[in-house]
């Protein structure tokens, strides 16, 4: 791992996503922000943007996970501030899905353009796992300690949850989080009635899969959506597990 590139690779994705509305998600995003933050003396050569992308093993997917990772740690760390520990469950996955979105406020342009290359084919596997993870992590932070089949279930309909949400809040120009607030409350009412989702549970069984390869199995079928014309296609079907 390049030491010098190491210490500057959260600023790095961040600056790359502030820049893709000028230069698109592609390398160039990248370059920009190096050389924006100064990290070599001299104008880049070829040589320093062969390192910059070997940082990221030469796949813009990368790049995007390691957003995806910095909003996951910054929801965590600013529900961990606001002790709402003792609040009910859904409260708490309101507050972090709100931490999350509040997290993203200033990159709004470069989230859009990375959900539709994200929703291209070949990246569907990824895309994915990066939103089961963040709905396992969301679930984890508000004291989920489910180890039955509902373990499943509750990740399924929190990503219907929280990825409609996010479809309302990039289509939402008031500039605040009122009205994206107020619509997340309403898809909380699917999460309180988490019981339904164990109807759901015979037709999964069968699929004979573990915790590492559960994204891949119970989702494979809707890759073929998983294009930018159709992202909400998706969400649609995250939504309706009954």
């Amino acid at each position: 791992m390049n030491k010098k590139i190491s210490n500057y690779s959260e600023k790095l994705v961040l600056g790359m996503l502030l820049n893709i509305p000028f230069d698109g998600l592609q390398w160039e995003a990248l370059y920009r922000a190096a050389e924006d933050l100064k990290i070599y003396k001299n104008p880049l050569t070829n040589e320093n943007k062969i390192e910059l992308k070997k940082f990221f093993e030469n796949n813009l997917v990368n790049t995007v996970k390691a957003f995806n990772d910095y909003l996951d740690d910054k929801m965590e760390d600013s529900f961990s501030k606001t002790k709402k520990n003792k609040q009910r469950t859904p409260e708490k996955i309101k507050s972090l899905i709100l931490n999350r979105i509040s997290a993203s406020l200033d990159f709004k342009d470069g989230i859009v353009s990375s959900l539709g290359f994200m929703s291209l084919p070949q990246n569907s596997k990824p895309s994915l796992k990066m939103l089961y993870n963040t709905c396992d992590r969301i679930w984890r932070v508000s004291g989920d300690q489910s180890t039955d089949f509902s373990f499943y279930t509750k990740r399924l309909i929190l990503s219907g949850v929280y990825s409609s949400t996010l479809m309302y809040w990039i289509q939402d120009d008031t500039g605040d989080l009122k009205n994206t607030e107020d619509f997340l409350n309403r898809r909380l009412e699917d999460v309180s009635k988490i019981g339904k989702a164990k109807q759901f549970s015979s037709k999964l069984k069968g699929l004979n899969f573990d915790k590492k390869s559960f994204p891949f199995k119970i989702l494979s079928s809707m890759t073929q959506n998983f294009k930018s014309k159709n992202f909400e296609n998706v969400i649609s079907k995250f939504k309706n597990f009954k």
